[in-house]
């Protein structure tokens, strides 16, 4: 069925309530950012929903030697930065998605300034801005919204309400690129990359009808603590942030179990050589 996105940085599958799967993956490329992917037998239909900065060359040739002029307005701080890129950072981590009645709510982790997720002169680094929670609520028939460009966010995609934010890159050869987000709504609001950041963020659908948030804060390079909350599909918090402390570690990549409004979660205990069940339940 071809592919989802260029290099996908990750990726999760669910299956919907009338037996389809539903794919999310992060994409360095084509479209750059958070893609939305609904499969059939016969057919894949994909929908940018995230979109996210980019870092551009630091030299004037790319790699396969084409020059391109200098990119002064997000040059700065001794970097000049040229008019192409070839990025593979994301700035974002997956969450999750979780199917609502008439909708799809995708969490994530992400960087932005002042409300904004694609500045790209805030780059250099892997982590650039404190990473904080992002949530989209996407309608269920995603795939027949109209867009003018696979890294445009249309607003008749989303049932959220948030910053509308545009904004562009040169690509790897040097054609700009637009990009518009909109309806993101930040559940958390942590000030600065040393205070914390949000990584290995969970998000799980309950049977009462919320949603469940797991995530560990960060310093750039140390684990700090963990946490939850619970949601409604909207992003509205309902309860929390609830500390869980650090005897509660959450993996990169291992999905939560829920059964009922009971969230288990299998992790590694590296100095004893086991493996841990932790049972969370969510009232």
């Amino acid at each position: 069925l071809g592919q989802t996105s260029g290099h996908s940085q990750g990726n999760l599958l669910i299956t919907t309530q009338n037996g389809e799967f539903l794919g999310l993956d992060l994409g360095d490329q084509y479209p750059r950012g958070v893609h939305l992917h609904k499969f059939t037998p016969k057919s894949i239909r994909s929908r940018l929903v995230y979109g996210v900065k980019t870092r551009h060359g630091t030299g004037p040739k790319n790699p396969i030697g084409t020059p391109y002029p200098p990119y002064p307005e997000v040059s700065g701080n001794g970097i000049n930065y040229y008019k192409w890129s070839n990025d593979n950072s994301t700035y974002t981590e997956l969450g999750g998605v979780v199917e609502g009645k008439n909708s799809f709510t995708v969490v994530f982790a992400g960087e932005h300034y002042q409300g904004r997720s694609l500045e790209n002169s805030r780059v250099g680094k892997n982590l650039n801005d404190p990473r904080n929670i992002g949530l989209v609520r996407v309608r269920k028939d995603f795939e027949s919204i109209r867009y003018s460009s696979p890294n445009v966010v249309p607003d008749s995609m989303m049932l959220t309400k948030g910053i509308v934010e545009t904004g562009g890159f040169y690509g790897f050869r040097g054609k700009w690129q637009k990009q518009r987000n909109t309806g993101v709504v930040w559940l958390t609001d942590y000030p600065t990359i040393g205070f914390a950041n949000v990584s290995r963020v969970k998000a799980v659908g309950l049977k009462n009808g919320t949603i469940a948030v797991l995530w560990e804060a960060w310093e750039p390079k140390n684990y700090i603590d963990t946490y939850a909350m619970r949601i409604g599909h909207a992003g509205r918090i309902l309860k929390g942030p609830v500390r869980l402390g650090s005897a509660v570690r959450l993996s990169r990549s291992a999905d939560p179990l829920v059964i009922g409004n009971t969230v288990y979660l299998v992790s590694g205990h590296k100095a004893e050589r086991k493996l841990e069940v932790t049972v969370l339940k969510f009232k």
